[in-house]
């Protein structure tokens, strides 16, 4: 049996139209909060479609050691007669971990350094085979124009040079030559790199996947390289952005433009 509702007085009547429009504002206000519930955590996270992009150092290469690294917030890493600053300044300095020593699996790898402002008129790019017996041995020698501007730079090994050989470990230094020549009083700043020969999976073409997985093994000088390319591929990634951001801040260098390169 249907029960009916009597409303004994027109105030009551009131009070119930007035229950449904509420129930109605609040029926609506309710679907919108609930679009929204659905819709801002994707756009929130819509940047954000692949694993971070971090670099994890091998296990026996986490702890940083005493190396001829230098230039971190010096001034030393100049040539003579550059401009003096008061103010703390990155010298040149080699874009490696803590620990002076990284991983390749590139026959010609690419090394990235840090510029400052200088006057110098050449940059030189030497590599040197490390022997077992601690003898070094000359692998090959380049010299690089000056770029247009100071920041982040890269240096590749040309492909006529000897390539690396998988197992050797090198020396690698760059020299700012300050004057027409190569002089002993030039800044030098040295880093190590190995040869390693490992099963790169079928995603080379995508950079960003690149850098994750080059990253996740702990192979430093291709992740860099990678990120780079993901970063140049996709400039309107904030999280590509972000993650290259740690990445100098992981160096010491999270005040220079992240935007270069």
């Amino acid at each position: 049996m249907v029960k009916k509702v009597v409303i004994s007085d027109t105030q009551s009547l009131f009070a119930l139209f007035q229950n449904k429009i509420m129930l109605k504002k609040n029926s609506w206000f309710n679907s919108i909060a609930l679009a929204l519930l659905l819709i801002t955590p994707s756009a929130a996270i819509a940047d954000r479609t692949n694993p971070q992009i971090t670099f994890k150092p091998p296990a026996d290469d986490a702890k940083p050691q005493k190396t001829a690294l230098g230039g971190r917030r010096t001034n030393d890493k100049k040539c003579l007669q550059d401009p003096e600053s008061n103010a703390p300044q990155t010298g040149l300095m080699p874009l490696v971990p803590l620990n002076g020593k990284g991983l390749t699996t590139s026959a010609h790898p690419t090394f990235w350094i840090y510029l400052p402002e200088t006057t110098a008129s050449n940059i030189i790019l030497s590599v040197m085979e490390e022997k077992p017996n601690g003898a070094i041995k000359h692998h090959g020698q380049t010299s690089f124009p000056m770029p247009l501007q100071s920041g982040l730079i890269s240096l590749k090994l040309p492909d006529e040079d000897p390539s690396l050989e998988v197992g050797k470990t090198y020396k690698w230094a760059v020299i700012l030559v300050c004057g027409k020549n190569p002089h002993p009083n030039d800044p030098v700043i040295e880093a190590r790199i190995e040869r390693i020969n490992t099963s790169i999976p079928n995603q080379r073409e995508n950079p960003i996947k690149k850098a994750i997985w080059f990253g996740q093994q702990g192979i430093w000088y291709d992740f860099l390289e990678s990120v780079v390319q993901a970063k140049q591929a996709n400039p309107n990634n904030q999280s590509i952005k972000t993650d290259w951001k740690n990445t100098l801040q992981s160096l010491g260098l999270a005040d220079l433009n992240s935007n270069n390169p």
